[in-house]
């Protein structure tokens, strides 16, 4: 199936439901170090992430649990019991405090059927009002614990600007069925802002700001 996100999501559309905040980020202080980091892609390698379930899109791998999945109880039912539709490749990636993510748009050689074919799903675990999402041709803020549609096939990049706060936000992709497209259709579509300034700072060089990462504590935000 090929999705026209342009019709269906336009930017992006807040769907019902609301997650907790708490239990989320309990649940990812426990991940062990030595799992975050897996390679993504170069607009990302300011953005440490780690996979749940498959793999990232460059190693061309099955979308099976990965062992971490089974010790986050409250992420996995949200993953296979709380959200629309089948899901597939989903991760938690984190932002550190001066990241960015520059402009980008999802796909790849040999990936294009899969960008096309899914939806992809942001819950915000750890955000703050300095961290902007832009997203063709708009910037957005979403909130921790809120459930979002993206348009990941439209350039879209990620600053965080807050001085000392990491963004944290689980990332899930599905095939969607009926009532993924019932929750779209009914979903809080944002007005969004335009900023010139930060969108320049987008389009800038991909060379990685000289933020550290900042340590997510255990149960903090």
């Amino acid at each position: 199936m090929t999705i026209d996100k342009d019709k269906l999501i336009g930017s992006c559309v807040q769907l019902t439901g609301h997650f907790d905040v708490d239990r989320m980020q309990a649940e990812i202080a426990l991940i062990p170090d030595e799992l975050w980091g897996e390679y993504r892609a170069e607009e990302q390698r300011e953005a440490v992430a780690v996979f749940l379930k498959g793999y990232p899109p460059v190693q061309f791998k099955p979308d099976e649990d990965r062992p971490v999945l089974k010790n986050l109880p409250y992420i996995r039912r949200i993953i296979y019991e709380l959200l629309p539709g089948t899901p597939r490749k989903c991760l938690v990636a984190r932002l550190p405090a001066g990241g960015r993510i520059p402009l980008h748009v999802d796909g790849g050689k040999g990936m294009e059927e899969y960008f096309t074919g899914t939806l992809r799903l942001h819950i915000p675990i750890c955000t703050n009002p300095q961290a902007s999402f832009f997203i063709a041709p708009r910037f957005y803020t979403l909130g921790e614990g809120e459930l979002w549609v993206i348009n990941n096939r439209v350039e879209h990049g990620v600053l965080n600007d807050h001085l000392h706060d990491e963004r944290v936000h689980l990332i899930i992709d599905v095939d969607p069925d009926e009532g993924t497209f019932a929750m779209i259709r009914a979903g809080r579509r944002p007005d969004g802002w335009d900023d010139e300034v930060s969108l320049r700072r987008l389009h800038a060089s991909t060379e990685p700001s000289s933020a550290a990462s900042v340590r997510l504590p255990a149960g903090g935000r």
